[in-house]
């Protein structure tokens, strides 16, 4: 059985690779913290919470970038030809 890290990079990867994303000034990024952390204040003491995580983030431009999230969600050939049409 495929842990989330090996699907990833055996379909997920290649096909973002296979549409460009990884060429300047295109660019990707696995699993990066994309927010810092929420601050909590109890009291006179602040506690920062851990940031939002995202599977990818794809960069068009050094400023534009894309999350996704949870790249698990379905690994479908439907959902692969949506996100290529997206991704391209």
């Amino acid at each position: 059985m495929l842990t989330e890290a090996d699907t990833c990079r055996k379909y997920v990867v290649p096909k973002l690779q296979g549409a460009g994303w990884d060429n300047d000034p295109h660019s990707i990024a696995e699993q990066r913290f994309f927010t810092d952390g929420r601050i909590i204040v109890h009291g006179s003491r602040a506690v920062r919470r851990p940031g939002k995580k995202a599977d990818y983030i794809l960069r068009y431009t050094r400023d534009l970038r894309f999350c996704r999230k949870n790249s698990m969600v379905q690994l479908s050939p439907k959902i692969f030809r949506y996100s290529e049409s997206i991704l391209t």
